[in-house]
């Protein structure tokens, strides 16, 4: 028995004592103006005493629960910790690394689309000269911090806290975000070899702007193949720290 329904048996038991002798004692036995209140309504004031009891019974159970309830947060907090500093190691910093990817990268596909001329049969071909060097590097650079965050030791600790979408889901973005790299890859280096070969006359302009359009559309592609599992994996990683980290599921 708590602290507080010791207290309430005792104040109960208090109550009912004094109730039934002091009233007599203090004005003088049974009669009296007093004691004929008690008697006249003495079934109204046994219902408020009842309500009262009631209500102390009440709040009591409240305080009760309210204990069990702390007590079951802080059990389950426990039980949760390991997998709870595992998810922490896995978000921090890689989920705002991830995101930021995610949103750089939609960014370079809506400029590819936009810049881009629709060939029927063909896809979509991106002018020569309308994509620079600098941007095929950065999007490689935000490319290679996907890499990275797949690979930490903080990603292989927590892959069994995965449900089976995010599992399935970071498997494809492994594989076409390698891919995606290696096409920035190879871009940025025949952009070189490209500039140098025209400039030594060893091949045509036309050549090199068809030879460079080739990879801008590879790249193209592999940025929309990229783009939908990683806004998976954002998405889902935040759910996992909403429901690790989160005070208010404990």
């Amino acid at each position: 028995m708590s602290e507080h329904a010791r207290n309430a048996v005792i104040v109960c038991f208090i109550m009912t004592i004094v109730m039934a002798i002091l009233p007599p004692a203090a004005f003088g036995g049974q009669r009296g103006v007093v004691w004929d209140f008690v008697k006249e309504y003495q079934t109204l004031l046994t219902g408020v005493l009842a309500v009262g009891g009631a209500f102390a019974t009440i709040r009591e159970m409240q305080r009760t629960d309210k204990g069990a309830q702390w007590r079951h947060r802080q059990l389950v907090r426990l039980s949760t910790r390991a997998d709870a500093l595992r998810v922490e190691r896995l978000v921090n910093p890689n989920l705002d690394t991830l995101q930021e990817a995610f949103h750089f990268l939609s960014e370079q596909e809506r400029y590819l689309r936009d810049i881009g001329v629709a060939i029927p049969g063909q896809g979509t071909n991106i002018p020569w000269g309308t994509v620079s060097l600098a941007r095929v590097r950065h999007m490689h650079r935000q490319c290679q911090k996907i890499s990275e965050v797949l690979a930490t030791t903080a990603w292989s600790e927590a892959c069994d806290l995965f449900n089976g979408s995010l599992s399935v889901t970071a498997t494809s973005l492994r594989r076409v975000s390698d891919i995606l790299l290696y096409r920035l890859q190879e871009a940025s280096e025949k952009h070189f070899l490209l500039a140098g070969a025209e400039a030594a006359s060893k091949i045509s302009k036309t050549d090199a702007e068809h030879e460079f359009q080739f990879h801008l559309d590879q790249i193209f592609d592999a940025l929309n193949q990229c783009l939908a599992p990683l806004g998976q994996v954002v998405g889902e990683l935040q759910d996992m720290r909403d429901l690790y980290l989160n005070p208010d599921n404990f």
